[in-house]
């Protein structure tokens, strides 16, 4: 039996496939504003721990943040999630 393929047109695109060579899941709605690329929320949820993780050790060696987190971005009227670090 064949795999099916993910559309690479819609990689990381809103409302696409995640952005994650290793995932492209659909239903990418979390925004990196950094690649300019949406992702799933599994794996925007790990990407921001391991962003956090790497802020906290940056910021105790006085070093800048890498990286802020993703927001996610609502489709079709939802609720806009406000994160406090968007």
């Amino acid at each position: 039996m064949k795999t099916k393929k993910p559309d690479p047109t819609i990689k990381g695109q809103r409302g696409g496939n995640c952005n994650r060579t290793a995932c492209q899941q659909p239903g990418a709605h979390w925004y990196n504003p950094y690649t300019y690329a949406y992702y799933c929320a599994p794996c925007a949820r790990e990407l921001n721990e391991c962003w956090q993780a790497d802020n906290a050790a940056n910021t105790r060696r006085g070093l800048a943040p890498v990286m802020t987190k993703m927001c996610y971005v609502p489709m079709n009227g939802e609720d806009l999630y406000v994160d406090p670090f968007c």
